[in-house]
């Protein structure tokens, strides 16, 4: 911040009053005259220099503000763009474009409404690149070929040399859940749909907007976290889990093996975190439960004891 002039002149003024001091010369401002030299040229001095603090901090007040508005090409800068300035409309092309004076993207027409993604996870890559996995719709689905088509074009116009970023929507990981659940037998009406529903709204509550990184929630649904979603169901009383797998889509669902209760060597186990799947890094960064004919939460249990994968047992 530009000082004074006042009181830069009663620096140097100081200054010089020590530096003579040293070589044992004393002078004493405090007789000068309002014409003394000493006093003309300390003021002049003074002044300039103040002009030229104050020149400085109207430059600094310049950058802040094109600092603010200029593309940083950070993973949190990317994430803004995709969730909450990208637009996609089925009848109107929407060009992004730039401010002439800050550079900055913009659509001409500001419509909230054609605002598609809603989850979006950012991976930074090496050597420039950057993988942005995105679904629309809650809970969330992949984008259409020409949604995902538009939000590339949109992520290269706004992209510098030397770096690459590549969108990508892909089907939902998939969840699934073998359970015996105790529950209070008066809820016997609405019990099994009611703990359906909050598997299902569990897992659209998993975050998935993000940085993905070691330690980033994105993606991340805890077993923990699943037999506490259950158990939060009024009327239950206590969850024993079977058998909890979940796949990227891309996956062959494996109905024995690679069990998320006792076999841990499919997944990441963290100190703090516990038995996890990271959907982040793992797959499409968002899950559902599982689709696979036979194995749906109320589908009969592959091992042939006529018990429902997620089997209901009243008290």
């Amino acid at each position: 911040m530009a000082r004074s002039i006042n009181v830069i002149q009663q620096a140097i003024v100081s200054f010089l009053v020590t530096a003579l001091a040293a070589v044992g010369i004393t002078l004493d401002p405090s007789i000068w005259s309002d014409y003394d030299y000493r006093q003309l040229i300390s003021f002049i001095v003074s002044s300039e220099i103040s002009v030229h603090e104050q020149l400085w901090d109207s430059f600094s007040s310049d950058m802040d503000v094109l600092i603010a508005t200029i593309a940083p090409q950070t993973p949190l800068w990317l994430q803004n763009f995709v969730l909450n300035i990208f637009q996609y409309s089925v009848t109107t092309p929407q060009i992004v474009q730039f401010d002439v004076a800050n550079i900055v993207p913009y659509y001409p027409t500001i419509d909230p409404t054609l605002r598609i993604v809603t989850q979006c996870a950012i991976l930074p890559g090496i050597f420039g690149t950057t993988t942005i996995r995105v679904a629309k719709q809650s809970p969330g689905v992949p984008l259409e070929e020409t949604e995902l088509n538009a939000l590339n074009s949109a992520l290269a116009t706004i992209s510098v040399p030397g770096i690459i970023i590549n969108a990508t929507s892909d089907n939902a990981d998939k969840l699934f859940v073998v359970a015996n659940i105790t529950y209070n037998g008066q809820y016997s009406a609405i019990v099994s749909a009611t703990v359906i529903s909050a598997i299902t709204v569990f897992l659209a509550s998993i975050p998935t907007v993000g940085i993905v990184a070691p330690t980033s929630p994105v993606g991340i649904m805890r077993l923990t976290g699943l037999i506490q979603a259950i158990k939060n169901v009024p009327g239950v009383i206590d969850v024993e889990m079977v058998n909890v797998n979940v796949r990227a889509d891309v996956t062959t669902f494996p109905p024995s093996s690679f069990n998320l209760v006792n076999n841990k060597t499919w997944i990441q186990t963290d100190p703090i975190q516990g038995t996890i799947w990271n959907s982040g890094t793992n797959g499409a960064g968002y899950i559902v439960p599982e689709t696979t004919t036979g194995y749906t939460f109320t589908d009969p249990r592959a091992d042939g004891s006529g018990l429902l994968n997620l089997n209901f047992v009243a008290q």
